[in-house]
């Protein structure tokens, strides 16, 4: 980079970005498991700081089969696409 000093900004390289997500994991695991509806413990949101808007837009984004679902304040993962599932909401 180069040594000239500038009023507004200081001149650094890019850090390396991070690819992925915490709710990639997650939602993989889910999917791989093949279980019609799944809830994630308390325990797990408050360890990786999760929230049910970043899990939605995860599946929003990618066209998942799964809903995201809050029940009691706890967050709820649901397929939609096994058969003979019925949805009671």
């Amino acid at each position: 980079m180069s040594e000239k000093r500038y009023k507004y900004f200081i001149a650094k390289p890019l850090p390396k970005i991070r690819k992925g997500s915490k709710y990639e994991p997650i939602i993989r695991e889910f999917l791989e498991s093949n279980e019609p509806s799944g809830m994630i413990p308390q325990e797990i949101v408050n360890e990786l700081k999760l929230n049910i808007f970043g899990l939605r837009n995860l599946v929003k984004n990618r066209k998942l089969p799964i809903q995201v679902r809050s029940i009691n304040k706890q967050i709820w993962l649901v397929r939609t696409d096994l058969e003979g599932e019925t949805d009671e909401s």
